[in-house]
């Protein structure tokens, strides 16, 4: 399992305080006081630029190739700024001008960081700036953030706000009071210009660490842009964006911040797609199969297949149709015409096999078949099954194939659900919601419901370049095989069953008008559960947001896991755990107080080395810092590995990790 780190901390060369050449800046001239920078306390890497983020240190990683500079006079013309940028051997940003602040960047850019201070320190000499201010890495592909002369204050009280540590500090280091935030009388802005200070990281960690104030924020220069996107038929997917009743859609505006499928194959296994739809067709995959007629290409094409397709990996901001949950996601064709025949299962079989086999990342299967109430015997087809569960674990070259069927549309709103969706517990089974967020009526439910997504008026793509509208579960099963996609393209590295427990950990638990209890339940692990709404309905921005942070590497010193075992084995305080007189034990794991928040949600995962088919479970687990796991004696010593992801709402706090040895007996 790979695990998380703050979103700043990149691999690119860290940029020292004081700049790496004495040269350049000397701490002990007083000449200097005006435009060193302080020193702040050692993080983790010691003298690296950090800031202060819910009382940690949050490791930056440098840009040289850009700054932001502070003109002296911010009324000179764009003709004159131009003049100026090319006698510093920059290019000026006119477009990113904001009053005297312009972004800049290197006509060569530096090659070290000596490079880099000593031209930063060549144009802070020159009277016509009054600033330059650095860039650093976001990671991800995105665009570096710049900061300014300005930073944030909060002062510490709770509704009478003392202002004079404030003052006198800002007196100590020259530092420029600006004025307080509307609406917010606890925040103040602040400016570091022709202060002690070069940048306002530094400002603001000399301030946090006075500890006279409640909080601070360096005022980074974030690109805050709508998420929405220009097809015109956008306004009509309320699954994607539900204005009229904003609860009850999946959240994908937020999910497309981190990611919007690139590098990942969704198979439709279904009646064939219009690969020629001028909104579909540049993602279609390049591999098609016919598993009716078991011919490669296939060329047969159905509106239900093709509006499948759209959902999942409709091309955005094209200014055409429609946007996919997915929509740099590739669509493989698997057809078959899902009427009943002699061959059917094998034939359904056949394509499954193909698609996991060349490449499928993810298998959606709008169809099943009812034949009784759910949890009642039903007939079966073993060569399907294994089809299926081939696809589950040999899938992603073993990291298993992500299998998303629907439970069915029944005539009489029955408890059931069609088949096989409810055959095995590893497919995610899919219901069907509507817009205002009550299970949509004829939606299969039942014990194997997994969860739910829009599928009533659900607008999508159709042969000969249109679109239309269709209802059903049928439309909601690729809601959920896009924001499959979108969990592999932002963590490609995830299991299937890691693709599946983040889905259903992140649900959104909707009720409305009171109508769904939520409980938990045997063989139900990942939180609480409902029989018609399955968890909940899926919440992308969640899942996604978790996959991204959940690819990167921990900082060091994260938080610890504690484990203990109240009876039948030996606990050793270096996480060394003796099951030697129990076929298995009921074993509590929490996290230390200090990230014990009830406004904070735990994600909690686990994997296994050594026995091969030792298979811990969670007895329970929901959004707590503690969850209690029954643990069976391995075969051979084997190792626990347990993380938790912390979140505060939709903002990462941090990573708790810890290896436990599970031994099976006395050394």
């Amino acid at each position: 399992m790979k695990h998380i780190i703050k979103h700043l901390l990149l691999s690119f060369p860290l940029l020292l305080v004081f700049g790496c050449t004495e040269e350049l800046i000397s701490p002990d001239d007083p000449e200097n006081v005006k435009t060193q920078s302080l020193k702040t306390k050692a993080s983790d890497l010691e003298e690296a630029y950090h800031y202060w983020y819910q009382g940690e240190t949050i490791p930056l990683t440098l840009n040289p190739e850009f700054v932001n500079l502070l003109l002296a006079d911010p009324d000179i013309s764009d003709a004159e700024l131009m003049g100026l940028s090319r006698e510093m051997h920059l290019v000026a940003d006119k477009d990113s001008r904001d009053k005297g602040l312009v972004k800049v960047r290197f006509v060569e850019k530096p090659s070290c960081l000596d490079e880099y201070n000593i031209s930063v320190a060549t144009i802070r000499k020159d009277p016509r700036i009054h600033g330059v201010y650095p860039y650093f890495e976001r990671g991800g592909g995105a665009d570096p953030i710049g900061t300014s002369n300005i930073f944030y204050l909060k002062l510490k009280g709770e509704g009478d706000y003392d202002p004079e540590p404030m003052q006198q500090m800002a007196e100590k280091y020259d530092v420029k009071i600006v004025k307080e935030v509307p609406y917010m009388p606890d925040w103040y802005i602040l400016s570091v210009e022709e202060s002690n200070f070069e940048n306002s990281i530094d400002a603001t960690n000399c301030f946090y660490e006075s500890g006279e104030f409640a909080d601070v924020d360096p005022a980074f220069m974030f690109d805050f842009q709508p998420c929405t996107v220009n097809d015109p038929y956008y306004s009509m997917q309320w699954g994607l964006n539900n204005t009229t009743y904003p609860d009850y859609d999946i959240n994908v505006e937020g999910a497309w911040d981190y990611a919007t499928g690139s590098g990942v194959t969704v198979a439709i296994v279904d009646r064939g797609i219009d690969h020629s739809h001028p909104d579909i067709s540049s993602n279609i995959h390049t591999l098609s199969y016919d598993a009716k007629q078991n011919i490669v290409p296939n060329t047969i094409v159905s509106n239900h297949g093709t509006s499948l397709a759209g959902i999942v990996g409709a091309v955005a901001n094209n200014n055409a149709y429609i946007a996919g949950v997915a929509p740099n996601s590739k669509i493989m064709d698997i057809r078959h015409n899902l009427l009943p025949g002699e061959t059917a299962s094998s034939e359904l079989a056949s394509g499954i096999s193909y698609a996991w086999q060349n490449g499928a990342d993810v298998i959606n299967c709008s169809w099943g078949s009812f034949d009784g109430p759910d949890g009642s015997n039903y007939l079966n087809t073993p060569i399907l099954n294994n089809a299926i569960s081939n696809a589950l674990t040999l899938g992603r070259n073993g990291r298993g194939s992500v299998v998303v069927m629907a439970s069915g549309n029944t005539d009489d709103n029955s408890f059931s659900m069609a088949y096989p969706a409810k055959h095995d517990e590893r497919v995610l089974a899919v219901g069907s919601v509507g817009q205002s967020g009550y299970r949509a009526w004829g939606s299969g439910y039942g014990s194997r419901l997994d969860i739910v997504a829009p599928g009533e008026d659900i607008w999508s793509t159709t042969p000969g370049s249109s679109i239309e509208c269709h209802s059903g579960t049928s439309v909601a099963t690729p809601h959920v095989s896009g924001l499959a996609a979108l969990i592999l393209s932002a963590n490609p590295n995830l299991t299937r069953e890691e693709v599946v427990r983040l889905i259903e950990l992140t649900a959104k638990k909707i009720s409305p008008g009171g109508s769904y209890t939520y409980y938990q339940t045997q063989n139900r692990y990942n939180g609480t559960w409902n029989q018609e709404v399955g968890y909940g309905l899926v919440d992308a921005a969640a899942a996604v947001s978790y996959a991204w942070y959940s690819h990167l590497t921990p900082p060091s010193g994260s938080p610890s896991i504690d484990g203990y075992v109240p009876m039948g084995a030996i606990n050793y305080g270096d996480g060394t755990i003796v099951i030697n007189s129990y076929p298995n034990v009921t074993a509590y794991f929490g996290l230390p107080s200090s990230i014990s928040n009830s406004a904070y949600t735990y994600y909690w995962h686990f994997t296994t080395s050594g026995d091969p088919y030792w298979a811990p479970t969670f007895n329970y687990v929901g959004n707590n810092d503690g969850i209690e796991m029954n643990l069976p004696r391995p075969s051979v010593n084997s190792v626990l590995s347990l993380s938790c992801e912390v979140f505060n709402g939709s903002t990462y706090v941090c990573t708790a990790h810890r290896n436990f040895d599970i031994w099976r007996d006395l050394p």
